[in-house]
């Protein structure tokens, strides 16, 4: 049985019981992204197996799988805070809204995300999972 669970914000998918897909429609970090996108039970591959990978040790801001684009206006919104002066402005993803829609055999996320930097809004995208 494959079902869907909001936990706050932590958007999961299960099917028999295992999280084969978790997406973090509201998170602490800079965007939105999905950081387990495992092998489902009743595939050929080893059950459960995580093949994203997010926030590694030397690569921190690569979130897994999530919706980035690199430059707006000029202003970077791929590349970490860090990496820029004191002043440069950089634009970060945070969820407006989403909503969870469930049909006979399958779930769907549509959310807004508004793109900001510290002082101006860039700009909004809509996305459905």
């Amino acid at each position: 049985m494959t079902k869907c669970e909001d936990r706050a914000g932590t958007i999961e998918f299960e099917q028999n019981g295992e999280t084969f897909l978790r997406y973090q429609a509201e998170t602490e970090t800079r965007n939105p992204h999905v950081d387990v996108l495992a092998i489902p039970p009743g595939s050929n591959g080893p059950s459960g197996y995580n093949t994203v990978l997010a926030a590694p040790h030397d690569h921190q801001w690569h979130l897994g799988l999530f919706f980035c684009q690199k430059l707006v206006d000029g202003i970077n919104c791929w590349a970490p805070r860090e990496d820029y002066k004191q002043g440069t402005p950089v634009g970060v993803g945070e969820s407006v809204d989403y909503e969870i829609t469930e049909t006979d055999r399958t779930f769907s996320v549509t959310q807004t995300v508004r793109w900001t930097t510290d002082s101006e809004q860039l700009l909004d995208d809509q996305r459905e999972l």
